[in-house]
């Protein structure tokens, strides 16, 4: 049998060509994510100002959402999900980081000729290393980011969009304001027909049904009775300065909102539905986790707004929170225990086979556990000055028992001092920077 030896500089050199093909193709892989792997992708829905309590799945006897009702079908429902902050900038950064106290990712004080202006709290801030940016971790992973979305907030110069591998922002102006909702939805099916062979991880922020409430073919529904005069009145009333206070709002007046509200959450309850019914056709379904949410809440003349932010009442922290992935999350599954925003990355991480690196932490809990078996639950959850468990919700000067008063209307922290220093240390124990 002859031998054939090959010499050192033939090792050397098959060796080194080795190395660079494997490192172009990683390369590409980073670059599109242009591997099939076992990871899903993934679509992570955003409402804005969607309150739970307005959606049927959650047991609302209007029928705003039979869309995200079907879906809810088809995986896991929250029943008692909360976010962790009253505002838009507040809770976003809680999502993506997995913290109660996040770095900020928007540049709330903008650029002016090309130069970056700065807040006490950007300069002044004290935060810790230990952070990672969710779309940071994935992109190591091969997924690609893209992010879909018309807020305004979200400028090119902030920490979020440069998070992001690609960026579309959805600008309607003028007339095309009430189109948003399907110009967001149609841009991102377009994308996804175009680059279904990739894995991704798709954020679609929808302002919808965060006010201005444009009119809507909905609104035959949810105004039926209401003269079209005072609807009208009504609202050019809430467009007015200040409309974030209900004063002068009389009760009339806010049913007529409520109805605005019902009729734009029914509007993009559809277009969610034709972006799910877009991932059927494309044979996604299977291999995608889906994720439908809300930022925050809204107030419909509860305590006296009309808006969200302020306070954390329930009709601004409480949000729906619907998870669909059949490999791993079983149909009809309905999670009654107290879950929040927080927990949503672990949860992407753990489905998706990524670790955690070593240097880096997070607080939020991977919600597979918590579907599984209630007991690996929170007994409470939390804003950055607030804690609220099933019976109880405590922030500074109040304390609600939400058992006997569900609707927050009456304070007894001067009546229960054990049940606010129980509270405080709770809060003190597991927020404390």
């Amino acid at each position: 049998m002859q031998r054939t030896f090959f010499s050192k500089r033939t090792i050397v050199l098959v060796s080194v060509l080795i190395i660079v093909a494997l490192l172009f193709l990683f390369s590409l892989q980073k670059e599109k994510g242009i591997f099939k792997t076992s990871r899903p992708n993934i679509l992570f829905i955003v409402l804005d100002a969607a309150r739970a309590d307005h959606f049927g799945c959650y047991g609302y006897e209007r029928n705003t959402t039979p869309f995200i009702d079907a879906a809810a079908r088809r995986g896991a429902l929250f029943l008692n999900h909360f976010t962790n902050a009253t505002h838009t900038s507040g809770a976003l950064p809680k999502i993506f980081f997995s913290r109660y106290f996040s770095l900020p990712i928007f540049e709330t004080d903008g650029w002016v000729w090309g130069i970056k202006q700065s807040s006490p709290e950007l300069i002044f801030g004290n935060f810790d290393n230990q952070q990672i940016f969710l779309t940071e971790l994935l992109s190591r992973y091969g997924y690609y980011t893209v992010i879909f979305h018309p807020h305004p907030m979200f400028n090119e110069n902030s920490y979020l969009i440069k998070k992001f591998d690609e960026c579309f922002y959805i600008e309607a102006r003028g007339e095309q304001m009430p189109a948003e909702v399907m110009l967001t939805v149609t841009t991102v099916g377009t994308w996804i027909r175009q680059n279904k062979r990739y894995p991704f991880f798709i954020y679609c922020h929808i302002m919808s049904p965060h006010e201005p409430y444009h009119p809507r073919d909905e609104d035959r529904e949810f105004l039926e009775g209401f003269d079209v005069s005072a609807i009208r009145e009504a609202r050019k009333k809430f467009r007015l300065p200040k409309k974030e206070s209900a004063e002068g709002f009389n009760q009339r007046e806010l049913e007529i909102l409520e109805g605005f509200y019902d009729s734009n959450l029914k509007h993009v309850d559809k277009w969610v539905g034709k972006l799910l019914n877009d991932l059927q056709e494309f044979n996604l379904d299977d291999n995608t986790l889906v994720i439908i949410t809300s930022d925050h809440g809204q107030n419909l003349g509860e305590h006296n707004h009309l808006a969200h932010g302020g306070l954390p009442w329930d009709s601004v922290i409480k949000v729906p929170l619907v998870m669909i992935y059949p490999p791993l999350i079983p149909d009809g599954a309905k999670v009654s225990a107290l879950t929040e925003s927080v927990d949503i990355a672990p949860t992407i991480l753990n489905i998706s086979k990524i670790s955690l690196p070593w240097d880096k932490t997070m607080d939020g809990i991977n919600l597979l556990k918590v579907i599984r078996n209630n007991k690996f639950a929170k007994d409470a959850v939390f804003t950055e000055d607030s804690i609220r468990t099933t019976h109880y919700k405590y922030f500074p000067d109040s304390l609600y028992d939400l058992q006997r008063d569900p609707k927050e209307t009456r304070n007894i922290v001067e009546e229960e001092p054990s049940t606010v220093e129980k509270l405080e240390e709770k809060f003190q124990e597991t927020l404390t920077i």
